[in-house]
């Protein structure tokens, strides 16, 4: 038997007889820890949602202060316009995940005139580290695409 085998014998056999010394069965040793949710995680069962938190940037990396967010929600049938909370340059908005047929959470924020747009989707995949993550979206001018056809 190698030595390190040894000691994890030793080490178990210990915890078992002072175990049984202190009279208590050794299946009673079992500690129930309770689960701690993680603050990006809200409700549950049917009502299970994830928060998506972050901050609205300028280019220069400035904070983008007064403007306007869109959550949409876009799932196989449906799409669904989610509340979300901005403060300053500061968001957060919860999407429920007890659906299954979430498919994408798409992110639309503008500045104030409506120049300036940063555009963020996310999948189903993406989300739960979107929410680890954190999110940070910078507006930039918004391009106008003209479509030319030909004939």
């Amino acid at each position: 038997m190698s030595a390190v085998a040894s000691a994890l014998a030793l080490v178990a056999s210990t915890s078992l007889f002072n175990t049984l010394a202190m009279g208590q069965d050794a299946r009673q040793q079992v500690v129930q820890i309770p689960a701690v949710k993680p603050a990006w995680l809200g409700g549950s069962s049917k009502d299970l949602r994830i928060k998506l938190a972050g901050k609205i940037l300028e280019e220069t990396g400035a904070p983008a202060n007064g403007c306007k967010l869109t959550v949409i929600l876009k799932t196989r049938f449906a799409q669904t316009n989610l509340p979300a909370e901005v403060e300053r340059n500061q968001f957060q908005a919860w999407v429920p995940i007890s659906d299954a047929s979430l498919f994408n959470v798409y992110l639309n924020a503008a500045s104030p005139d409506g120049r300036r747009v940063a555009r963020e989707a996310i999948s189903a995949f993406q989300l739960r580290q979107a929410a680890l993550d954190g999110l940070e979206l910078t507006i930039k001018a918004a391009r106008t695409h003209r479509r030319c056809h030909r004939f």
